[in-house]
């Protein structure tokens, strides 16, 4: 997902001044048919099963009960970018949100704990 990120933001900030818009989207899970046409390995390594292999077949398993609709996720990315002023970044979908908004929460909090030690490089 990174490096999907930092092609968008260099996009942005590159055709920002040429006067072409860019709008980051962060999509959340859609019922569009993906998961079911993706194809897991025959077998499976133990170690895993609490980190990728577990998202993996919850996706898999899961993948009539996204919350996203995909007709409306469409209209609503037509009806941003007909807008005057567009948003940097949009997630799209509530399950989007609420994974950002706890990803970002946990990422200020970590910085809060740890600034005495971020501050310590700066010279004096």
């Amino acid at each position: 997902m990174f490096p999907r990120k930092a092609v968008s933001r260099s996009l942005y900030k590159e055709c920002g001044p040429l006067g072409i818009r860019v709008l980051i989207i962060e999509p959340g899970a859609f019922r569009t048919g993906f998961y079911g046409a993706l194809r897991g390995a025959k077998s499976h390594i133990t170690d895993y099963e609490n980190t990728v292999s577990s998202m993996y077949l919850e996706n898999v398993n899961d993948q009539q009960n996204q919350p996203g609709d995909p007709v409306r996720a469409g209209k609503t990315i037509a009806q941003i970018v007909g807008l005057e002023s567009i948003p940097k970044r949009l997630p799209l979908g509530s399950d989007s949100v609420a994974t950002l908004k706890t990803e970002y929460e946990s990422r200020l909090s970590e910085m809060d704990t740890w600034k005495n030690y971020s501050f310590s490089s700066d010279f004096d």
